[in-house]
């Protein structure tokens, strides 16, 4: 008899003990002086007031943990480093402590000043959403942070880079003003998708390889110095906007831009690129840009040249529905040595608007054309790595439950219980927010349906 009440007593104890953990939550604020480790299982944690993190301390965030900002809150790292290192299985995620969630609820993670060298931040499959600016450098050595495997979704802005920082397979979709904010600083972007903002990538400099900026209001605007390679710039109203300086565009596809494009400004090097489907594909305005093995096919207009001749040659520049070259400044000029995918020079010339349409305007020379398809000479290298560009967030859900899947057509989600009894169907499209109020707490799984044939399996907690 005593035994038996021993193991009912265990039992309730660590019934209880389960619960309580199961219903952790923890609030934090103030600063911290020594290393510490935020464990999944004290999770959620409440930001409820400014924490700072001392120099030379590091603030480690187990994999699973949630971290949730009160009204405009900031965590800031001051000459230390975070490590926010999640699994594919298990990410870390940021968030609003708000019940209605939107835009530039809390403030952001803020790192400054010059940590010691041993230290750099790293964040490794996080989700980061409803921040303002949420992921702010400040810090003053060249390497003291790196993201990784990363979601930027619904925020003012991704990142804000002031310095150096490394993002690799990140996705920044619905950041309203820029998915990234280069700020004088150096950016090294490979594999990352940018979609929905305002700017996909504002300013700066760096090297962005293997990515896709899509369905932004202008996915490139004041660059300087930057290479781009290997890149897809589509269905933006502008490729490259206003202020791109002294920027290396190569080996990319500029498909489908509204407006523009490229717009090139001075000393501009655009090379071996497929530029086809946009309104404009080039605008050279004061530009002494150079232009040579692209395509440039398939525009209302392929070349809007200015008032300062590129230097234009090597470029298959043909099939563009209203003029292959539209120029309208006063002196003439020679545009030699491209294809126009004819050798008849009246064929040519009518699809080139020059001194011949408009006398206010000077003459176009393009002879000697291109007849040994020197565009040719090197290939787009087109193996843009895939990506899911989907979230369903947050997870685990007391409330509101969005989903965000980029696909720009008629989708389906569905929840099924763990019976694999259907509770939800609902069709959207790109992205969709519903109350699960009605849910009972539990483990559920989602699947997402394309038209083409894409779907997206993945699990979700109700608590």
């Amino acid at each position: 008899m005593i035994k038996k009440n021993t193991k009912v007593r265990f039992f309730v104890s660590f019934f209880l003990i389960f619960c309580i953990r199961i219903h952790a939550q923890t609030n934090v604020s103030g600063g911290i002086y020594n290393s510490t480790t935020w464990h999944k299982i004290n999770s959620p944690y409440i930001v409820t007031d400014t924490i700072v993190v001392f120099p030379g301390v590091t603030l480690t965030i187990e994999p699973g943990v949630t971290v949730k900002f009160d009204y405009h809150t900031i965590l800031q790292i001051r000459q230390a480093e975070i490590i926010a290192i999640g699994t594919a299985a298990d990410s870390i995620t940021f968030t609003s402590n708000l019940v209605n969630s939107s835009v530039a609820d809390w403030n952001g993670i803020f790192l400054y000043g010059s940590p010691p060298a041993n230290l750099t931040s790293k964040f490794d499959f996080c989700n980061f959403y409803f921040g303002d600016r949420v992921l702010r450098n400040q810090t003053s050595l060249s390497d003291s942070i790196r993201v990784r495997n990363s979601k930027f979704v619904h925020n003012n802005i991704g990142i804000y880079n002031s310095n150096c920082l490394i993002a690799d397979t990140c996705q920044f979709i619905y950041n309203v003003i820029n998915g990234i904010y280069n700020n004088y600083g150096n950016l090294y972007l490979n594999n990352c998708y940018v979609s929905h903002s305002q700017n996909a990538v504002y300013g700066g400099g760096g090297k962005i390889v293997n990515s896709i900026f899509e369905f932004n209001q202008t996915a490139f605007d004041f660059l300087k110095y930057v290479i781009l390679n290997n890149c897809r710039i589509s269905n933006n109203q502008y490729g490259f906007s206003n202020g791109l300086y002294g920027c290396v565009i190569n080996s990319c596809v500029i498909d489908s831009n509204t407006i523009v494009g490229i717009n090139a400004t001075p000393f501009d090097s655009i090379l071996n690129c497929e530029i086809k489907n946009n309104v404009i594909g080039i605008v050279t305005g004061n530009s002494h840009a150079i232009i040579t093995e692209n395509v440039i096919e398939n525009n209302t207009i392929g070349i809007e040249l200015g008032t300062i001749q590129p230097t234009i040659y090597c470029n298959r520049i043909c099939n563009n529905s209203t003029y292959d070259l539209r120029y309208t400044s006063i002196n003439n000029i020679s545009i030699s040595n491209n294809n126009w995918c004819t050798s008849d020079s009246s064929v040519i010339a009518s699809h080139i608007y020059d001194g011949y349409d408009n006398i206010n305007f000077g003459l176009v020379n393009f002879m000697p054309i291109d007849s040994l398809n020197c565009y040719l000479i090197t290939e787009v290298q087109n193996n843009l790595i895939p990506q899911a560009k989907s979230n369903v967030y947050p997870n685990p859900v007391s409330d509101y439950l969005s989903v965000v899947f980029i696909n720009n057509e008629r989708s389906e989600m569905f929840l099924y219980d763990i019976s694999a009894r259907k509770v939800l169907q609902i069709n959207f499209i790109n992205t969709a927010k519903f109350d699960t109020g009605q849910l009972e707490k539990g483990l559920y799984i989602y699947e997402i349906r394309s038209k083409n044939g894409i779907c997206i399996k993945g699990k979700v907690m109700k608590d």
